[in-house]
């Protein structure tokens, strides 16, 4: 493992030896908080170019020299405990705990928190100000936006003596390749084993995945969607803003939930189109709905014909 530059200060001299390279200005001195001189990569890898966290002042030339092995981020708190490959980004004021994990060419934005031993592959970015908490694994490509937070802690309580008592949540949260949080989701690790979000999947922004929900390759997810514990969504289903269903239903395959659309059943046959409160097949809801609009001069109407009677 190469060594961790933590300071301030370090003389231009130390840096450029580190560095394998000169400096004109050897008694200049630089802040680093947490940068590494060639990167990191797994036990037995050379690692790559990344380092992380310098706040560069002082000789010019010498910058010009490394500026393409360094990112240059002031106030980043990077811990010598975390593994880093090839190319990686950390922005200022971000936090990267002991054993987390960054692949290759990954750009963490300023204020970002990855907590000890979440894992991120290559490529992915997070938006400033993005959390992941334990337990959190990304595949490759991902991107989480600003305001995010995955890994919360699920919610789940139960009632002992008229007080609500904590029920541990100890699972894990795993994000497919190539998939896009936006803006204020917020995704709950499992109780015991894994809330799971699948390739390829979108989720709007401020939509809430509850803890052991499972999300198939390709699903598309609107704003403000609310999913509770254990629901299972299958792949390529497509969820309108502001919908959403009970814990643990199961949507099959190719399910469609227009917007505000509120999800009742246990089981949903897979290429079903839902609409309305409480969510009905599609016609069948603009047939309700066609017959509400009717109903208050069906009722004048019916009102004559009683009088009438009388």
């Amino acid at each position: 493992m190469l060594p961790l530059l933590n300071g301030p200060p370090w003389r231009l001299a130390d840096l450029a030896r580190e560095f394998n390279t000169f400096t004109s200005q050897p008694e200049l001195t630089v802040n680093c908080l947490g940068a590494r001189p060639g990167g990191l990569g797994p036990p037995g890898s050379s690692g790559g170019d990344a380092t992380v966290g310098v706040d560069f002042q002082g000789d010019e030339e010498l910058y010009q020299r490394l500026k393409d092995r360094l990112t240059l981020v002031p106030g980043a708190a990077v811990s010598a405990e975390a593994w880093l490959g090839e190319g990686v980004s950390v922005g200022a004021g971000a936090v990267v705990e002991p054993g987390a994990r960054l692949g290759d060419r990954v750009m963490i934005g300023p204020c970002c928190f990855v907590a000890a031993g979440v894992e991120v592959g290559e490529e992915c970015l997070l938006e400033p100000g993005a959390v992941l908490m334990q337990g959190v694994r990304l595949g490759r490509r991902v991107r989480v936006a600003s305001g995010a937070i995955l890994g919360s802690d699920g919610y789940g309580y139960v009632v002992d003596q008229g007080r609500h008592l904590k029920i541990p949540q100890v699972g894990l949260v795993e994000v497919g390749d190539d998939t896009v949080i936006e803006s204020g989701v917020c995704i709950d690790r499992a109780t015991t084993t894994i809330t799971r979000i699948g390739r390829e999947v979108r989720i709007g922004s401020l939509s809430q995945i509850g803890h052991n929900v499972q999300v198939g390759d390709r699903t598309v997810i609107g704003e403000q969607v609310g999913l509770p514990g254990s629901a299972h969504i299958g792949q390529d289903c497509r969820l309108g803003w502001q919908s959403g269903t009970l814990g643990h239903v199961e949507l099959g395959d190719g399910v469609e939930l227009l917007p505000r659309c509120g999800s009742m059943r246990k089981k949903v046959p897979p290429g079903s189109v839902l609409a309305g409160y409480p969510g009905r097949d599609r016609q069948e809801a603009i047939e309700v709905y066609a017959a509400l609009h009717r109903l208050p001069q069906a009722l004048k109407e019916l009102e004559r014909l009683l009088g009438d009677g009388r």
